[in-house]
């Protein structure tokens, strides 16, 4: 690329500065890398590929080739306004996939081959599910601070074992579309906003073992445990819980042979809370009773399933602030 005369003449900052632009130049021109190669994690080997910077451009205009049968792959620092169907087929021939950081948007999905799919920090805004009946994906994991709703259409991935929200920025929480995962026994929505969710208690989670809400907002959760009869594991830390909640809870995880984790030791860092048998609460303000008094009536009466997509009242109660209660009207998607 130099000649001899002309790299004599530069300092080496110079030098390097110049050789790191042409290799960024070559980048850009070729668009997306694909590496694959074996991977040695389990008793049978894998093939594991990594395609990084591929672009909405790269696989509507080109598509990616060289993705062998069944591999595990890897999207790093991909740049998608949108992933849909169309996109799921260019990469069929992976068995599971993860999104690493970059752009990815939306997520339509409809795969008959993905047993995986995680979304990993790629600022996931949107993530939907073609409205037919999926039998293939077994994990789902999204990880997003963008991510603040979550689709009914999820209900449409029939055999779902695993599923989690980790660290999104969800508030309030319907169990009613997870229900129909007949197969979910682990379900993660660790570090969200959560304070208000909805448990039909007429409508179990019978597979579910393990649940996860710490690190939220919550104060109370009806209907726990009684609606998950499988579970065996839950971890509580880390939110706003009423103490009179806590004393009816504990009774009822006791009572079903429940193991908790991640006892809480120390509350005194925030104001007002004490600790009950391991979980950190506060008393319930007098005022609320008479709140969730009404609310309940009003759901009653105007109460509707979500598969009809009409329109749907829930409560929300700020337990950050309790002093001012909302309601909360939405559409389902």
């Amino acid at each position: 690329v130099f000649d001899q005369q002309s790299t004599d003449k530069m300092s080496p900052l110079v030098l390097i500065a110049s050789i790191l632009l042409i290799m960024n130049h070559q980048q850009t021109v070729t668009g997306y890398e694909l590496a694959c190669g074996l991977q040695f994690s389990s008793i049978t080997p894998q093939q594991h590929c990594t395609l990084r910077n591929a672009t909405q451009y790269d696989l509507d205009s080109f598509g990616v080739a060289g993705i062998p049968d069944g591999a595990l792959l890897e999207i790093l620092n991909p740049e998608f306004n949108r992933f849909d169907e169309g996109a799921f087929l260019v990469i069929q021939k992976a068995r599971n996939l993860t999104f690493s950081k970059g752009l990815v948007k939306s997520v339509e999905f409809q795969s008959s081959t993905l047993v995986s799919l995680k979304v990993l920090n790629s600022w996931l805004v949107r993530f939907e599910v073609v409205e037919e009946d999926n039998f293939s994906l077994k994990t789902l994991s999204i990880r997003s601070d963008k991510y603040r709703i979550i689709s009914p259409t999820i209900r449409y991935l029939k055999s779902l074992e695993e599923l989690a929200f980790q660290k999104c920025s969800l508030e309030f929480i319907d169990f009613e579309p997870f229900t129909e995962m007949e197969k979910l026994r682990l379900l993660d929505l660790s570090w969200n906003k959560i304070h208000s969710v909805r448990i039909d208690p007429t409508m179990p989670l019978a597979a579910l073992k393990s649940l996860d809400m710490s690190y939220n907002k919550l104060t109370a959760m009806q209907n726990f445990p009684g609606a998950f009869p499988a579970l065996k594991v839950v971890c509580l830390k880390r939110n706003s819980w009423y103490c009179d909640w806590v004393g009816e809870a504990r009774g009822n995880i006791w009572n079903g042979g429940i193991t908790v984790m991640g006892a809480e030791s120390f509350c005194g860092e925030r104001d007002g809370m004490a600790n009950n048998g391991g979980l950190c609460c506060k008393e319930r303000p007098k005022y609320v009773d008479v709140v969730h008094g009404v609310f309940h009536e009003i759901l009653s009466a105007i109460h509707a399933p979500v598969q009809n997509n009409t329109q749907r009242l829930v409560y929300v109660l700020d337990s950050e602030d309790s002093t001012n209660p909302s309601v909360l009207i939405y559409n389902s998607v």
